[in-house]
């Protein structure tokens, strides 16, 4: 017994050192250090929506300017070339017919002593037949004369011979003297017949004459017209492509010897989305498709045409939309828009800084539409695949902190980096905008909302001829 209460005295005694050891190195254990509390709101970028006001819509589209007119030169009489001019050479530039110069610069000029003497034998032949119209004008009126004369000869002549016969029939005058009355009368009636019908072959002979007359003329027009295409005149002022034709060689009628084209009105085909069109004025389209497009009411539609220069400089020309191409490319789904430009009409205030337009340029070209009067614009990366942004939208019960919302809205027309919302697009002013989804977004996720203060912006319309629209 005294062995068992010795062994239960030392557990009790160990039990008891080990609770006090315990209690001891708890009140001796180091506290953890308390982390502060942490908002769990995702810190965003969410600027108000920007407002654009009166914004013109510019649709911008790329072509190469080609010019409107193109011709083969091709001289219209055979003969040798005797002539050609120092400008007609590939490349030059070549004047057209203008106010100081109504035919236009000369070409080259084929041999014109044959087509001159083809005017000269003409001449001759319409003075010739002209000199026949007067002698048969005389030779009409002698008729006449001579008609008159044997009217009253045949009347004589019939009175004498009823003169005869009565004599005769009271046997005074014998029947040989009767026979010769009879005769002189016949024979002056049978002149009379004659002379009428010299008198009636006049007007068939006449217009003979002046059939062979009218034809001489035509001859001798057309002689002039030869002799006048031996020298063969610039149509439009333009610049040479190449010149094929040599002096003294021999060339044909209808031949080609060269091509130019024109330098004063250059047009630019455009291909821009077919969507586009609804945002160009719809009098100004019904206009191009006309065949007068550019009507005194100004029913016109502006483009502002630019082609830069290695070295940073760029070139600027107005022009105006002419026509539109017919259909839609069923590929590509867009529409071709044909823009003109008149070299003639530009700006050249500033003399060394004018350059025309001209063939082959690749050009930028800025098309002016119609004026919105109002517009939100946002980031394009901001649009979703489903057409649906993200915003951060203010809570009901406290408007400084914000939550994730998802909203559909319609885009009126996308640009390069930006997208335009009408009003009723689905978005108001003093909406936030986030330009990306946020990671792991959830709606109805609490956000940190950094970002600018509303902004609207003025249209700031471009310049046609340095006026502002």
């Amino acid at each position: 017994m005294k062995r068992i209460l010795v062994s239960i005295v030392l557990a009790a005694v160990l039990l008891g050192a080990a609770g006090l050891g315990l209690v001891a190195m708890a009140k001796h254990k180091p506290q953890p250090r308390r982390a502060p509390a942490r908002n769990r709101a995702v810190r965003v970028q969410a600027p108000p929506v920007q407002v654009i006001i009166n914004k013109r819509v510019e649709i911008v589209g790329y072509g190469a300017a080609q010019p409107r007119t193109r011709l083969e030169i091709a001289p219209r009489v055979t003969g040798q070339i005797v002539y050609t001019s120092d400008a007609f050479r590939s490349g030059r530039m070549v004047r057209g017919p203008s106010k100081d110069d109504p035919k236009g610069e000369v070409l080259f000029r084929i041999d014109p002593e044959p087509f001159q003497l083809a005017v000269e034998n003409a001449r001759e032949g319409i003075s010739l037949l002209e000199a026949q119209l007067a002698s048969l004008e005389q030779e009409h009126k002698n008729l006449q004369s001579t008609y008159k004369l044997l009217e009253e000869m045949t009347q004589l002549e019939k009175q004498q011979l009823e003169r005869v016969q009565s004599l005769h029939k009271r046997g005074v005058g014998t029947i040989n003297e009767v026979d010769v009355a009879r005769a002189k009368y016949l024979t002056t009636r049978n002149q009379l017949q004659a002379t009428q019908n010299e008198r009636q072959m006049i007007p068939r002979r006449k217009s003979v004459l002046e059939a062979q007359l009218q034809a001489a003329r035509v001859k001798h027009r057309q002689a002039k017209l030869d002799l006048e295409y031996a020298t063969y005149r610039c149509p439009v002022t333009g610049r040479i492509i190449r010149a094929d034709a040599e002096l003294g060689e021999q060339v044909q009628a209808g031949q080609t010897c060269g091509e130019l084209y024109g330098t004063e009105r250059m047009e630019i085909p455009v291909s821009i989305p077919a969507g586009e069109i609804r945002w160009l004025d719809p009098a100004a389209l019904k206009a191009c498709s006309e065949q007068n497009p550019n009507p005194e009411g100004g029913n016109t539609i502006d483009a502002l045409v630019s082609w830069s220069i290695p070295g940073g400089r760029t070139l600027e020309w107005t022009g105006t939309v002419e026509r539109i191409e017919a259909g839609v490319q069923a590929q590509t789904r867009t529409a071709g828009l044909i823009v003109c430009v008149d070299n003639t009409q530009q700006d050249d205030r500033r003399q060394d800084d004018f350059f025309q337009l001209d063939m082959n340029m690749y050009c930028k070209v800025t098309i002016l539409g119609r004026v919105i009067p109002k517009a939100y614009i946002i980031p394009r990366g901001a649009v979703q695949p489903d057409g649906t942004v993200w915003i951060a939208q203010p809570k009901k019960d406290d408007t400084s902190k914000y939550r994730l919302e998802k909203r559909k809205i319609e885009i009126a027309r996308f640009t390069d980096n930006q997208a335009m919302i009408l009003p009723d697009g689905g978005l108001k002013q003093d909406d936030r905008v986030l330009p990306q989804a946020p990671p792991k977004a959830v709606i109805g996720m609490e956000l940190d909302v950094q970002g600018t203060t509303p902004t609207t912006t003025p249209a700031t319309a471009p310049t046609v001829n340095g006026n502002k629209e």
